[in-house]
């Protein structure tokens, strides 16, 4: 419709400008950003934006030097946390620390109905993924018990995506620290990387095609993610 065609442009416009006059601010949103602005990197302000990071990344500010830069900064939890609902949010966090293993199925059935039903719904599956991984840390308490691991509801997303597009989205949101993990520096949080290797491990025996397509992704990305930056993955 014509409103929501002009809620988008001035979306669009608001974003863009943001971070063109306040990418010092932005900056410290971390490599999250960059993992967002990709996602949008088609719609042809948002790539001019993109174009600028890599090639001209001092017009946007004096303080930033490259890419790397932003994606080896890790993200604030806040941040991740602001990215879902304070419903979908209290929903998850009673999947995952209420709810017994084997017992998840109806309450994923009825978080799917409600949250992830419709098409344009995909796109929250890796902001979803991306708040388990880096927000929900569970105790030692929680991790000794029968609740629902985290492995197991992001691999039940994996397979709620109903495209390529989202699937791609979700993985790269699972792996995304990975890539940048630095063990010296003390704001990572291995807890944050953790998930992707159990998915891995817990789905071999049953569900070795995930573990397959998970792998294939990871080292495609190696190379593929940002080419120029091919050596500091690797590490």
């Amino acid at each position: 419709s014509a409103a929501l065609t002009n809620l988008r442009i001035a979306e669009i416009e608001f974003c863009v400008g943001l971070l063109r006059t306040r990418f010092s601010d932005c900056m410290a949103l971390g490599r999250d950003l960059v993992r967002l602005l990709q996602a949008v990197s088609r719609i042809p302000e948002f790539a001019q934006l993109w174009n600028d990071i890599i090639v001209n990344p001092q017009s946007l500010s004096p303080h930033f030097t490259d890419i790397l830069q932003l994606l080896e900064l890790r993200t604030p939890r806040r941040y991740i946390a602001c990215r879902l609902t304070h419903e979908i949010e209290t929903k998850l966090n009673f999947l995952l620390s209420k709810v017994s293993i084997g017992q998840q199925k109806r309450y994923q059935d009825w978080f799917h109905a409600q949250f992830l039903a419709s098409a344009d719904r995909q796109t929250l599956i890796p902001d979803l993924v991306r708040y388990i991984c880096c927000v929900v840390h569970p105790t030692n308490e929680v991790l000794a018990s029968n609740i629902v691991p985290r492995w197991a509801l992001i691999g039940w997303l994996l397979l709620s995506c109903q495209s390529n597009v989202a699937a791609s989205n979700a993985k790269l949101a699972l792996f995304f620290d990975w890539f940048f993990y630095n063990p010296n520096n003390p704001e990572e949080n291995i807890m944050n990387i953790e998930p992707g290797l159990l998915v891995m491990n817990q789905s071999l025996p049953k569900h070795p095609t995930m573990t397959a397509t998970l792998l294939d992704f990871l080292c495609r990305m190696s190379y593929q993610f940002h080419p120029p930056l091919k050596d500091a993955l690797l590490d």
